[in-house]
């Protein structure tokens, strides 16, 4: 989690909201810092196989372990 949390901030550090800005000032903002940054020479269809074959079928009880 804290690496998810510090990925965040470091999409976020240099978008800076200014009063002037609105919501969907920064909305817009961040998106154009983030979007079209993926590359990748898979198809579509190839990297949604690959998501759902890396999915792994969890317990109840291995998933409350994740969190404890």
């Amino acid at each position: 989690m804290k690496k998810v949390l510090d990925y965040i901030k470091g999409l976020t550090a240099n978008i800076a909201p200014t009063k002037e800005e609105s919501e969907s000032e920064r909305t817009k903002k961040f998106l154009d810092s983030v979007c079209g940054k993926w590359e990748d020479d898979r198809t579509t269809d190839e990297i949604m196989a690959d998501i759902y074959s890396a999915r792994k079928n969890k317990e109840d009880d291995e998933l409350v372990n994740l969190f404890e």
